[in-house]
């Protein structure tokens, strides 16, 4: 399509230092019949641009206005990929400054129409919320921890814990604990091994509830100080426990917890004819305290 006076638009553009990333806008009187056509395209492309539009005759526009009309009423059209539209101007009785006035403002109306129908241009990630993302940490993952405690016995135990997040709150157990509840009589040496799977509940922002489910085997190797049959023997047992740990997380690598644990085996005894020189009940339990490194 042609347009007229663009070396007017070019200069006016160059002056006025149009931003490239305004809607571009080209304005065709070509069809106006009327001596001062020129005139009224130098008006409309100031008031454009006045309005934040950019006219540059060396691109193709986003938006195009054409004016035709004759001696009664002039027609404006305002083309874009998103909007169609057009006002018409009586001017019969109008004056030339009249009639000048109201075709410059019908003609940034319908710009801005134009403008405003087009969808919004995505707004470019600032580099201070991509800075952001990346400093940002997930979790920790591991849990290596060591613990003290008593059992329902009055035994001391010591045990060392490892926790894996597989997700945000189930995670992958294991327990190794070792306790020697001697009598007199009897020297007792017991370790077990534990592993399965925990579920943890955040019940504030340093304070955490874990609770697992875990199976494993248990050894139990006896030595007696007194002569009988058999002086001293190894037996694995089976077990099941379920351990709760209260962890107050101090820093994010660093936690302290404590803990309590109820656990089912096999029932043991050392009898020397009516004597019980050891006993331990199928279910016992047991609690303390513990440290753990997190990372």
């Amino acid at each position: 399509m042609p347009w007229r006076s663009f070396f007017v638009v070019a200069s006016l553009c160059t002056w006025l230092g149009v931003a490239k990333s305004a809607p571009s806008v080209a304005v065709d009187v070509s069809r106006l019949d009327s001596a001062d056509a020129g005139e009224i395209e130098q008006a409309v492309v100031m008031r454009l641009l006045q309005e934040g539009f950019a006219i540059d005759p060396t691109t193709a526009p986003a938006i195009v206005v054409v004016v035709t009309g004759d001696d009664r009423e002039l027609v404006l059209s305002a083309k874009s990929a998103y909007f169609e539209r057009s006002r018409t101007i009586e001017i019969s009785d109008a004056s030339r400054a009249q009639r000048q006035l109201e075709l410059v403002q019908k003609v940034a109306e319908l710009a801005r129409l134009a403008r405003e129908a087009a969808p919004p241009a995505h707004e470019p990630v600032k580099e201070a919320t991509l800075r952001r993302a990346v400093v940002v940490e997930r979790p920790p993952r591991w849990r290596l921890g060591a613990d003290v405690g008593v059992d329902s016995s009055g035994t001391i135990e010591g045990a060392l814990h490892a926790r894996f997040a597989i997700g945000e709150s189930v995670g992958a157990t294991l327990r190794a604990a070792a306790a020697q509840p001697n009598t007199r009589d009897i020297f007792v040496d017991e370790q077990e091994l534990l592993a399965g799977a925990s579920y943890e509940w955040p019940l504030a922002r340093a304070l955490a509830l874990d609770a697992s489910l875990l199976a494993g085997v248990r050894r139990h190797h006896f030595e007696l100080a007194i002569p009988l049959t058999e002086m001293s023997g190894t037996r694995f047992d089976p077990a099941i426990a379920v351990p709760l740990r209260l962890a107050l997380r101090l820093a994010r690598a660093f936690e302290v917890s404590v803990w309590g644990i109820a656990e089912l085996s096999a029932k043991r005894d050392h009898v020397n004819e009516t004597t019980v020189l050891w006993h331990r009940d199928a279910f016992t339990a047991g609690g303390g305290a513990g440290v753990a490194a997190r990372f």
